[in-house]
């Protein structure tokens, strides 16, 4: 009992941009993200280990959001991952990554 409560404790917060976590939890945090400054830190964070789920949830969100000029450089790191990615999309996961960069004016 007492490790599980250990545990739980050093598990990163729902909140938290950094920390390790799996494809589900990253997903959640990213449907959960507060903006495009949390959006771009959890890309920034994870990029590694972003798949295509999470970059249609990323561009979908983003194109939700207020892109400012500030957002560029890292937008462009996400343009170049999700590049990297179409070949394992499935057409729901282009549909709203095409919509979200529309939306976001790229």
């Amino acid at each position: 009992q007492q490790s599980s409560d250990a545990r739980i404790r050093v598990e990163p917060s729902r909140s938290a941009a950094g920390g390790q976590c799996n494809a589900k939890q990253l997903n959640n945090r990213i449907s959960n993200a507060s903006g495009t400054e949390e959006l771009l830190t959890l890309f920034a964070a994870h990029s590694a280990s972003l798949n295509h789920i999470h970059a249609a949830n990323l561009w979908n969100k983003l194109g939700k959001q207020r892109i400012e000029r500030r957002h560029e450089g890292r937008l462009e790191q996400l343009v170049q991952r999700t590049l990297d990615l179409v070949s394992s999309c499935e057409a729901r996961n282009l549909a709203n990554i095409t919509h979200g960069v529309a939306k976001c004016g790229l």
